[in-house]
């Protein structure tokens, strides 16, 4: 149950910092407090809502200091920010090591409902279905944890690593930008779509245990921008790191979620 605890509290993470936060709010709660507040009080619903399997009100006061921790933790990134910081690389290394301390921080809270043996049980409508349907809801809340990661969070990580290796024109997951804006902001949108369509491939061959086939994935995709690759090295380098982050993101994520 412990796992599954945590779990719950990653989706509702997820959900409420990545799905439930437009660019907009990510970018504006680092400069007006009320936007920070904005959001804090989506996150909370967001976790109250992803707790409904275990849903009580012991687990809701859980959900609260979770939320609570949550707003602690921008609230300090939003005072940093406040110093008008410059430069990619710093600004990516905030938003590592501040999403660390968000995960740290479900952990922690995880471990302590474990230590004091707070009692967690699945709601009576869930646990009929384990029942009589031989349901297997944890598996069910893997799978969901899984899909949730690996398009938006992932796609906004490796966004934030590739910003410090763009070749010249800005790219995203691998796509190039040459013309208008209208057409750059279709490549970006193009690119950030391959890329969750390779993690969406790649995930659904690890599952069924088919690791070789990954390969022609990846072949496959090269091939498409094979002239780019082999006239610019700087590209190859750009789009190759994009590719392996994308692929030991989804490895990685598949590994610990459904150990």
């Amino acid at each position: 149950m412990p796992g599954v605890v945590l779990k719950l509290f990653f989706i509702g993470h997820i959900l409420g910092d990545y799905y439930l936060q437009s660019e907009e709010l990510a970018t504006s709660k680092n400069k007006s407090l009320k936007k920070l507040l904005k959001h804090s009080v989506i996150y909370f619903i967001t976790m109250s809502f992803a707790i409904i399997p275990i849903f009580s009100l012991n687990m809701l006061k859980w959900a609260f200091i979770i939320s609570v921790s949550h707003f602690i933790l921008d609230f300090v990134k939003y005072l940093i920010l406040k110093r008008n910081i410059k430069g990619n690389k710093t600004k990516l290394l905030i938003y590592l090591f501040d999403q660390l301390l968000h995960i740290l921080a479900l952990i922690l809270v995880t471990a302590i409902i474990c230590i004091l043996a707070e009692p967690v049980d699945f709601i009576y409508i869930i646990q009929y279905g384990i029942t009589s349907f031989q349901i297997d809801v944890v598996n069910i809340i893997s799978w969901i944890l899984m899909i949730l990661v690996i398009i938006r969070p992932c796609s906004v990580t490796i966004k934030n690593i590739l910003n410090n290796f763009k070749p010249g024109s800005g790219e995203e997951e691998g796509s190039q930008e040459t013309g208008s804006d209208s057409e750059k902001e279709s490549q970006r949108s193009a690119g950030a779509t391959i890329g969750i369509l390779e993690r969406c491939i790649i995930l659904l061959l690890l599952s069924v245990g088919q690791y070789s086939a990954i390969g022609f994935v990846l072949t496959a995709k090269s091939i498409a921008r094979y002239n780019k690759i082999a006239e610019d090295p700087a590209f190859s380098e750009y789009y190759l790191l994009g590719t392996l982050l994308s692929v030991m993101l989804v490895v990685a994520s598949y590994l610990i979620i459904f150990q």
